[in-house]
């Protein structure tokens, strides 16, 4: 079978395609022996042996997990200042294979995570032309009025573009702070507490509850579980 380098080194799960392109202009990806840097070379995936700093790549088991994060955890694969990351929640799980989150959840967020060794499955989550819907639950500080609701339904421009609401629901008055659940599908980042700060609110909740059609229902903060093939769908949905 005949693939692009840069879409062997992702389904491996060693980086996205983009990033799987600058380390083959760096000249860290070799094909039998050979150093290559055509970003159109294609591979035989039988035959080929890929090599990235000197080390053999083969394509692994495809795995997929969704983990309940808690705050005070980075959702990247090391930190430079030692910080927790969603790694040190999933350590032990198959040591021999190299996952990594998909998108983004800050620091301060909580809820449905994604952690996977798959670049492509990866990409269809995060570009937004794959329309993969996310589902937030937020707690402000305060009611939200009318007008804001109206502006968010028909789009707030922030950061050059506006911020595309595929459904807002706005909640009851809980303890004095307001719930609202909002369903996007792209992953500025921090782009939902920007929004609310925009608009003159404090964010002091911020929960992804839903990704596609895949929810956490019972799956507790700090643990994870295994995606099977209908689970793959429920977030995917015509993407797969």
């Amino acid at each position: 079978m005949l693939i692009r380098i840069s879409k062997f080194l992702s389904r491996a799960g060693i980086a996205s395609r983009r990033k799987s392109e600058l380390l083959i202009l760096e000249g860290r990806i070799s094909v039998n022996g050979i150093t290559v840097k055509d970003l159109s070379a294609r591979i035989d995936t039988r035959r080929d042996k890929v090599k990235f700093n000197n080390k053999e790549i083969t394509i692994p088991e495809k795995i997929y997990l969704a983990l309940n994060k808690p705050p005070g955890y980075l959702s990247t694969v090391k930190d430079d200042f030692k910080r927790n990351t969603v790694m040190d929640l999933v350590k032990g799980f198959k040591d021999n294979v190299r996952l990594f989150p998909v998108g983004r959840l800050d620091f301060d967020s909580r809820g449905l995570i994604l952690l996977t060794n798959d670049g492509d499955f990866a990409l269809k989550i995060t570009h937004p032309r794959y329309m993969v819907t996310k589902s937030y639950e937020i707690i402000l500080d305060r009611l939200i009025e009318t007008k804001d609701i109206r502006a968010i339904k028909e789009g707030v421009g922030l950061e050059g573009r506006k911020i595309a609401v595929s459904e807002f629901q706005a909640g009851t008055e809980n303890a004095g702070n307001n719930i609202v659940r909002i369903t996007i599908h792209e992953g500025r980042k921090r782009i939902l507490r920007k929004l609310f700060d925009f608009l003159g609110y404090k964010v002091i909740d911020l929960k992804r509850i839903k990704i596609g059609e895949l929810s956490l229902n019972s799956l507790r903060e700090g643990e994870y579980r295994v995606l099977d093939k209908d689970d793959i769908k429920r977030v995917l949905g015509n993407n797969v």
